[in-house]
């Protein structure tokens, strides 16, 4: 189930909370900038991978507590790269996947908070992304936060 809500996501206290980021270890823009400084173990968790790292797309880096963050490596560059989206939609699904897998694991029973990752500075559309998460995340309580 997905619902959607004003607010915004650093707000989030409790649960798990899903960006997607880059394969450079930045965090420089936008709601990874934000998560960085509000929570910046889940910057710990990224640097501990391979600035530049092209294989880490499709997977993800997560700091555990609460909340608990994934890093879902769904772009290698960051920013407009020749004038490009670089949103990899095929990433992201597979990171949804996985994320969505090692919820499941956990046998995790609370919410998953959500940008509308992908769709801000990674450039993608949110029409086709929605879709991604609406699949991967049917078996959990999902909030998309857009900002106030």
């Amino acid at each position: 189930m997905i619902s959607y809500q004003k607010g915004d996501i650093c707000d989030v206290s409790i649960g798990v909370i899903a960006h997607c980021a880059n394969c450079f270890c930045t965090m420089g823009a936008g709601v990874a900038l934000s998560l960085k400084r509000k929570f910046p173990q889940c910057f710990l968790a990224d640097i501990k991978t391979v600035t530049g790292d092209k294989t880490k797309l499709g997977y993800f880096s997560k700091s555990v507590g609460d909340p608990t963050i994934y890093n879902l490596y769904g772009q290698y560059y960051y920013g407009s790269y020749r004038g490009n989206s670089p949103l990899d939609y095929k990433a992201l699904n597979q990171a949804l996947l996985l994320m969505s897998e090692d919820l499941r694991i956990q046998n995790y029973q609370g919410k998953v908070y959500l940008p509308r990752l992908g769709a801000g500075l990674a450039g993608g559309k949110w029409n086709l992304i929605e879709p991604m998460i609406k699949y991967h995340l049917r078996n959990f309580d999902t909030v998309i936060v857009d900002l106030k």
